[in-house]
């Protein structure tokens, strides 16, 4: 897959220049190159921030390309920013997106996959509520730069919220806690439920992507953010 990329991006960046037009370059890289990393996605996409970084390594190079800098050196945090400008989520949460909106087309019935039978809605009390949020909230990674990452931030919810979801068992390995269903429900929980309660599937997608740039926006530094 990796090896895949390269060559198909050093393809691209040799046979394609006859435009220097970045919306053009944009399309021919999501079309050719990273096509190849959402082509089923929901089944093999890695967890790690190390193997995530390994893919996003991939996608700054083509963000050079774009941008007719080959030879410029980018910071995390000005990478982050062109990506901002180009609305080119960073791999590991264009893995996470495509997740939920997979998970978005199960629950509301539009795909025929169902729900396996372990996962549940749950409305819990009070009490309830707020001893599974300290469990779910995940300790900071501040050595982790947020394009390396691939995870929303736990927020608190309604504990009348009527769409959380709750496994009916507990994974007994790592391999089965990055499983779809598993990995997917968590992150799902996560959401606004201003969010997760809509129905429509575009309406969903863009409200997702706003979302997730505000979370990078947060983590990034509001002062270093484009208006």
């Amino acid at each position: 897959m990796l090896n895949k990329s390269k060559s198909r991006l050093g393809l691209v960046r040799r046979t394609c220049h006859f435009t220097k037009d970045v919306k053009q370059k944009r399309v021919l890289y999501f079309s050719l190159v990273r096509s190849i990393f959402e082509h089923c996605s929901v089944i093999w996409r890695p967890t790690s921030p190390a193997v995530i970084k390994r893919f996003e390594i991939i996608q700054r190079r083509a963000t050079k390309w774009i941008y007719s800098e080959p030879f410029v050196s980018y910071e995390d945090d000005e990478y982050l920013l062109k990506l901002k400008k180009l609305d080119m989520l960073p791999i590991g949460f264009k893995f996470l997106y495509t997740d939920l909106m997979l998970f978005h087309r199960i629950f509301y019935d539009n795909i025929c996959i169902k729900l396996p039978s372990y996962l549940s809605l749950v409305t819990p009390s009070p009490d309830q509520y707020a001893r599974r949020l300290r469990n779910r909230i995940e300790p900071a990674r501040n050595d982790v730069h947020p394009i390396f990452q691939s995870t929303l931030s736990a927020i608190a919810h309604d504990p009348d919220d009527p769409l959380l979801f709750k496994c009916n068992f507990m994974p007994r390995t790592k391999v089965n806690d990055n499983t779809f269903f598993i990995r997917t429900y968590k992150e799902w929980n996560k959401l606004p439920l201003s969010i997760r309660i809509e129905g429509n599937f575009k309406s969903f997608g863009s409200k997702l992507n706003n979302y997730i740039w505000e979370l990078l926006k947060q983590k990034l530094g509001r002062e270093l953010w484009p208006d």
